[in-house]
């Protein structure tokens, strides 16, 4: 079902699963957002699922 949204209106933000092997024996959780207007997408890996990880992932979407 289609949905409009308009500009600036909505943020689609999560995290991804399963997590992603790096090049330590850590895992990486995968943080995704789209715009609802354009439907731009970001996404980075992070360490963990933390509140600094939810909100860097935020802040580097919008000044990418």
């Amino acid at each position: 079902m289609r949905q409009i949204h308009r500009a600036g209106e909505k943020l689609f933000v999560d995290f991804a699963e399963p997590t992603l092997p790096n090049t330590t024996e850590r895992r990486a959780h995968v943080f995704i957002d789209a715009m609802g207007a354009s439907s731009y997408t970001f996404a980075c890996a992070t360490p963990a699922k933390t509140m600094e990880d939810w909100l860097g992932g935020i802040a580097r979407a919008l000044t990418v």
